[in-house]
Order: structure tokens, then C-alpha cells, then sequence
């Protein structure tokens, strides 16, 4: 089987996971432009200037290793441009596993909040192995060129970038999702109306609204593959809507129902203000709430998220059925280590 790594093309078999975890940064720096050209009397897999890929021997890693049972093209040496590559293998290619399809298939993922918008700190935090990132447009004090930037830092990394908007707005969803985002998290939806203008600004037509300029936005990889980012969004894309309120908490039967909406993920700080009481998201009234939500999800056939509480932890909410928690953050892991850094260093000095 012929694999598609992230949004860049990298030809191998079924021992795909070994270029991810190998190659996957290589490639990413490389974008769209690959060869294939044959060398040393072997099939092996080149990228243009880039040399042979090797799993560290001496000789390039072959088709006879890998993929034995891909045809590539003969050449006599002449390097093949990738989109003739593309074009005859075009029917073959395949977008990898989305982190759609994992919680689909039963998987229940993890992942993390962005809000220092450091590339370095995403990057750090992506390479430990979260499946997916949240990058926070909404509450964090950042712009869309630094949620770029955290995306191109995870590049081969194998975690999910998602995106929170700032509001249910068409333009905004458009914006990310062109710049790369696999998903979109739309904070406080509250009906069902509300629900389906965020599914339609996440699609292109005739499903959505979601503007077409797949040749050159970034999540196309700049236009080398437009048409199979296009056919591969439309099928990939997670669209999450946010609990955050008691209108949605009435009206979550139907919210659930609005076809193409992939997820609800419960927000109890922003809900327990709307039914009084802040800051007491474990307060009964509120957990009874929050339960209502995920009964009506489970009913329904809808992926479930959310964060921990004081009172109720990540082992309880997988246990509870919930597909995707966010339970970590770069702020919050910087936070936390520098106020316990300081405490030590006070108990060590004798200051108060």
C-alpha cells in the first residue's frame, strides 16, 4: 500500500511507519519536490539533492527492502519530477491514518494546549509524542502567522495540529484550515443552527462554504497537490464543537444530530459560569450537565472531548468514554516548573 505522511508524498509500503519516524522530518523540509531514481542496480528512494535515504548503513534503502511489490518507474538514471510520480500513482496514493479515523476506530487520543506560541516549545512537546496539539486562537495572544509557525515546527513530528478559532466565523475557519489545521475547534456553539454554519465553513462546496483557493494556501502544499488535499480534507477534517453554555446544554440533542459535526468538547469553566457557578466545574448541577452532554453524544454517535477538572481526572474521562482529552499545556508546564524551581531555590536559600 502506497502512503501519503501528513500532506508530502513519500512512496513505500507497508512499512510505511518506519519513513515517519525516520524520514518524516527530511521529507517535510523537502515539500513536494521528490525523485525517484535508480542507483547502484536497486530501486532506491531519493530526494532531489538530498541523496539516498539510508537507515543509517552504508548502501540506500531499497524498493527489495521496503516495497517490494512497487512498480517505479524505469529510467535509466534520469531523476522522475515528482508530478509525473504523482500522476501515474495518483489512483494509489493514500492520506495516512487521520486523527479522525484513530478515535473512530477506537483509539483514544491525547494532546495538548499551544498558548506561548514558541515554535521551539511546540516543537519540544510534539517530538514527546502527543497525537495532537490545540493551538489556541481563541484565549492565547497570538495571530495566524504564529500558528503558522507552530505548525511548520511540528512538521514530521506525527502530532495533529488542530486549531481553536476566536469565534464561530466562516473566514476564520477558512483561515486556518488553509494554513494547515487537520481540525477546527469552534468555542460556544449553542444550537443547532449554530452547529451546521461551523460544519459548512469547514467544507468546500457543494458539502460546505468553505472558500477554494487549494492551489496555493500552505495545507495544499502550496498548490503540488491541490486536488488530493482537496479530496482528502473533505474526508479527514475534524470538526469540534464546544459545551460551553446551558443554550447548548438544552439544545445538545440536536446539536449532536447536524450531519458532518465530529465531535462536542465540553468546556465545565466556561459552563459552570453559565449556570452560576464559576469556577466550581465539579459542582453537582454542573456535572449533571455535563452528563446530559455525554449522554446525548454517545447516543448519538459523536466523538467526545474535553479537559480534566480538579475533581475529575483523565483516567476517569477515558473511562468514562470520552475519545479526546487535553489535559497538558506549554504555558502550564512552564508555569508550574518555574514556580517549583523557585520554591526549591527559596527552601535551599532560607528565603521566604
Amino acid at each position: 500500500m502506497i502512503v501519503v505522511i501528513e500532506r508530502f508524498q513519500i512512496l513505500t509500503a507497508d512499512t510505511a511507519i518506519l519513513f515517519l519516524l525516520y524520514f518524516s522530518r527530511l521529507a517535510m523540509a523537502a515539500g513536494g519536490n521528490k525523485a525517484v531514481r535508480e542507483a547502484s542496480g536497486e530501486r532506491a528512494f531519493y530526494l532531489r539533492g538530498a541523496g539516498p535515504l539510508s537507515l543509517g548503513g552504508p548502501k540506500p534503502l531499497s524498493c527489495a527492502q521496503v516495497a517490494p511489490k512497487l512498480a517505479v518507474p524505469k529510467t535509466g538514471g534520469r531523476p522522475v519530477p515528482f508530478g509525473e510520480i504523482r500522476a501515474k500513482y495518483r489512483w494509489e496514493i493514500r492520506v495516512s491514518e487521520s486523527l479522525k479515523a484513530r478515535m473512530r476506530a477506537g483509539t483514544a487520543v491525547y494532546g495538548f494546549w499551544i498558548e506561548l506560541f514558541s515554535p521551539t516549545a511546540a516543537e519540544v512537546m510534539a517530538a514527546a509524542g502527543y497525537d495532537c496539539a490545540m493551538i489556541d486562537l481563541e484565549h492565547g495572544a497570538a495571530d495566524l502567522g504564529d500558528a503558522v509557525a507552530v505548525m511548520r515546527a511540528m512538521n514530521g513530528s506525527g502530532c495533529t495540529p488542530l486549531v481553536r478559532v476566536p469565534a464561530n466565523d466562516a473566514a476564520w475557519i477558512k483561515r486556518v484550515l488553509d494554513a494547515g489545521a487537520a481540525g477546527v475547534m469552534i468555542p460556544a456553539v449553542n444550537d443547532a443552527a449554530e452547529a451546521e454554519a461551523a460544519v459548512a465553513a469547514c467544507h468546500y462546496p457543494p458539502r460546505g462554504i468553505r472558500g477554494m483557493a487549494a492551489p496555493i494556501v500552505r495545507a495544499a502544499g502550496y498548490g503540488v497537490d491541490w486536488r488530493g488535499y482537496v479530496d482528502a480534507i473533505g474526508r479527514s477534517v475534524l470538526t469540534i464543537c464546544q459545551i460551553e453554555t446551558r443554550a447548548a446544554v438544552d439544545n445538545v440533542a440536536e446539536i449532536v444530530a447536524v450531519p458532518g459535526l465530529d465531535m462536542v468538547f465540553i468546556g465545565p469553566f466556561d459552563l459552570s459560569a453559565s449556570l452560576g457557578y464559576m469556577g466550581e466545574p465539579d459542582h453537582p448541577d454542573v456535572r449533571a450537565a455535563i452528563g446530559a452532554v455525554e449522554a446525548a453524544a454517545k447516543a448519538a454517535g459523536c466523538l467526545l472531548g474535553a479537559i480534566p477538572t480538579p475533581e475529575r481526572s483523565v483516567k476517569a474521562l477515558y473511562d468514562a468514554g470520552y475519545d479526546l482529552v487535553l489535559a497538558d499545556g506549554d504555558l502550564v508546564f512552564l508555569r508550574e516548573g518555574a514556580l517549583a524551581g523557585v520554591a526549591a531555590l527559596r527552601e535551599i536559600t532560607g528565603r521566604q
